[in-house]
C-alpha cells in the first residue's frame, strides 16, 4: 500500500490509473501552481507576466560568527561506490561553499521545483505575456542547454531590475545572479546537505520512507507512465526540494567529464544531466547518477529532448568586493602555513633558497616542491578539523545519552522511596526497578569512560580557541538536523575539554562524568 507523508492525502487519479499524494497548503498561504506545497522558509520572487518562482536556502556550512573566512569551504564526497559504472560516476572528493552569509551560516538558493512551462514562457514572452499554451504545473522540457542558459540570463536581468528589494535582505548582498547549478551544488542539495548525517549523505539516495515512487516520477506502472507530471505532488527531500529525482532530468552548468580512479578525467564533453527522468528505471534514480547529452544533434540543431528540463540556483560572484583581496591573500597563506618554528619551517627554507639561486629550472623545481608542501599542509589541517568534528558529535551524543539515562535513574529511584514501595505490588516489582537502575548506572559509567578518553585526546590535540570555534560550528550544523539535545551535548563537551586545557591536568573519570551530567 502506498503511503503519503506528513499531512498529504492519498487520492486515486482516475484518468491516469494510479495514486498520487496531494499536499494541502499551509494555513495562511494561497494554493498556487508555482508553489503547491508552501513553507514559511520559502523565498518567493515575482517573474514577468504575474508569474512567481520559489527557492529554498541550502546551507553549506556553519562557521565562526560573521560567516568565517572567505576561503572556508566544505569537503564532500559525491558520486557512487558502484564499480560497474565507475567510469561515469565513481566517488570523488570535491568542495562546496555558499556565496552568501547570514550570521554563521554560508548558503545559496536553489529552485524548490523544476522550472515550469509558464515560468519559462513568462521569461521569454515579451510585452504581450501570451502564456495560454504554457502549463503552470508541468516542468518545462524539450529545451537545449543554450535555452536554459538564456533563461537564467533573463531571470537574472529581471531579478536585478525588479526584485532587489526582495532578495537583498535574504542574501545580505546586492550582488547575485541566476544560473544552472554546478554538479557539486546540485548533488549536495539533492543528498540533503547538512540537514542529514554524514552516513545519510553518503547513501545512494536521501533518507526516505517507503518506495522511490513516493518521491520520484519514474518508469513504473504506478508512477510516471512515460510522461512528465505536475511539480510538487510527491514527497520532498530533507531540504524541502521536490522532484529532485525523476520527472525531468536537470541540466548542469559545467561540461560532462568521465571519472578516472576517483577524480575527474581531463576531457571536457557535453551536457551533464542529473536526477533521472520519467523514463528512468527505479533502480537508476539516485543522487550520483549522471548522463551525458550532446549540445547539438546530427543535423546541427541544438539538442532538445522530451526528458530534459532545468532547475536554477541564485548565487553570487566569488570576489564580491575588491577590498577582500588582501583578506584572501592572508587566508590563503594561513591555510597552507606550517606550524613549525621559523627555523624549521620547510616553506620558509624554500623561500630562502629561491632568493639565493638564479637558475630558472631550479627555481621552477622549488616552486613545485612548495606547492606540494602547501597543499599537503592545508589537507592535513582539513583532516584534523574533520576528525575533531566527528569526535565532537560523538561526545555530544554521549552527553545526551548520559543525561537521559541519569534522568531515568532518578525517576526510578523516586519509586523506591518508602512511601511508594508499598504501591509497587511486591518484592518482584521492586527488584525489577533495582535491576533497571543498576543497568542504567553501568551504562552511564561506560559512557563516562570512553567520553573521558575522547575529551582528554581533544584537549591534548587542539588549542582552546580552535576547539571553541569548531564546537560552535558543529553544534549549529547539528541543530540543522533538529538534534538540539546533541548540539547541547557538544557545547557541554567542548566546555569540559576547555577546562581540561585550562587546568593543564588530567581530570578523573568521576570529575568528567559529574561535569557531563550536571554542567550547563
Amino acid at each position: 500500500m502506498r503511503r503519503c507523508g506528513r499531512s498529504a492525502k492519498l487520492i486515486k487519479a482516475a484518468a491516469l490509473g494510479f495514486a498520487i499524494c496531494v499536499h494541502p497548503p499551509n494555513p495562511g498561504w494561497a494554493a498556487e501552481d508555482f508553489n503547491p506545497v508552501p513553507d514559511q522558509e520559502d523565498v518567493i520572487v515575482d517573474l514577468p507576466c504575474g508569474e512567481k518562482m520559489t527557492f529554498r536556502r541550502v546551507v553549506t556550512q556553519e562557521s565562526t560568527e560573521g560567516g568565517g573566512d572567505i576561503l572556508d569551504d566544505r569537503r564532500i564526497r559525491i558520486g557512487s561506490p558502484d564499480i560497474a559504472t565507475a567510469y561515469l560516476d565513481y566517488l570523488r572528493t570535491t568542495f562546496i561553499a555558499g556565496n552568501f552569509s547570514e550570521g554563521s551560516a554560508r548558503f545559496f538558493l536553489i529552485g524548490k521545483y523544476e522550472v515550469t512551462e509558464s515560468q519559462y514562457s513568462a521569461l521569454h514572452a515579451g510585452a504581450d505575456c501570451n502564456l495560454t499554451d504554457a502549463d503552470p504545473a508541468l516542468p518545462k522540457r524539450e529545451i537545449s542547454w543554450y535555452d536554459a542558459v538564456d533563461t537564467s540570463r533573463r531571470l537574472t536581468a529581471h531579478l536585478v531590475t525588479n526584485q532587489k528589494t526582495v532578495l537583498e535582505p535574504v542574501l545580505n548582498s546586492d550582488k547575485f545572479f541566476a544560473r544552472l547549478p554546478t554538479e557539486p551544488e546540485w548533488e549536495f542539495a539533492a543528498r540533503g546537505g547538512i540537514s542529514v548525517s554524514a552516513a545519510e549523505f553518503q547513501a545512494s539516495r536521501y533518507p526516505m520512507s517507503g518506495d522511490i515512487i513516493a518521491h520520484a516520477w519514474v518508469n513504473d506502472p504506478l508512477s510516471a507512465q512515460n510522461e512528465a507530471n505536475p511539480i510538487g505532488l510527491l514527497e520532498p527531500n530533507p531540504l524541502g526540494l521536490f522532484d529532485i529525482y525523476g520527472n525531468v532530468s536537470e541540466m548542469m552548468f559545467e561540461p560532462f567529464q568521465l571519472n578516472k580512479a576517483g577524480r575527474q578525467h581531463g576531457l571536457a564533453g557535453g551536457i551533464i544531466l542529473k536526477g533521472g527522468s520519467f523514463q528512468s528505471s527505479k533502480t537508476y534514480v539516485n543522487s550520483a547518477a549522471r548522463d551525458e547529452e550532446e549540445y547539438f544533434d546530427a543535423e546541427g540543431q541544438e539538442k532538445r529532448t522530451r526528458t530534459a528540463g532545468m532547475r536554477v540556483v541564485i548565487v553570487g560572484p566569488a570576489l564580491s568586493d575588491r577590498a577582500d583581496v588582501a583578506q584572501l591573500a592572508t587566508e590563503w597563506s594561513d591555510a597552507s602555513r606550517s606550524r613549525l618554528p621559523a627555523i624549521e619551517d620547510p616553506i620558509a627554507l624554500i623561500g630562502q633558497l629561491r632568493e639565493q639561486v638564479a637558475d630558472l629550472e631550479l627555481t621552477n623545481d622549488l616552486d613545485t616542491i612548495e606547492q606540494a608542501m602547501r597543499a599537503e599542509i592545508a589537507a592535513g589541517a582539513e583532516d584534523k578539523d574533520r576528525l575533531l568534528d566527528g569526535m565532537l558529535i560523538t561526545i555530544g551524543r554521549a552527553v545526551r545519552d548520559s543525561r537521559e539515562l541519569n534522568a531515568a535513574v532518578e525517576n526510578r529511584r523516586q519509586l523506591l522511596t518508602p512511601s511508594r514501595v508499598a504501591l509497587l505490588g511486591g518484592a518482584e516489582a521492586v527488584q525489577s526497578i533495582v535491576m533497571d537502575v543498576r543497568r542504567d548506572e553501568n551504562e552511564i559509567l561506560e559512557l563516562g569512560y570512553y567520553t573521558h578518553e575522547l575529551l582528554v585526546r581533544v584537549a591534548e590535540a587542539y588549542d582552546p580557541q580552535a576547539l571553541a570555534d569548531r564546537a560552535t560550528a558543529v553544534a549549529s550544523e547539528v541543530r540543522q538536523r533538529k538534534l538540539d539535545d546533541v548540539a547541547d551535548g557538544i557545547t557541554v563537551g567542548s566546555r569540559i575539554a576547555g577546562r581540561l586545557i585550562a587546568a593543564n591536568r588530567q581530570y578523573s573519570r568521576e570529575d568528567v562524568l559529574g561535569l557531563m551530567l550536571h554542567s550547563e
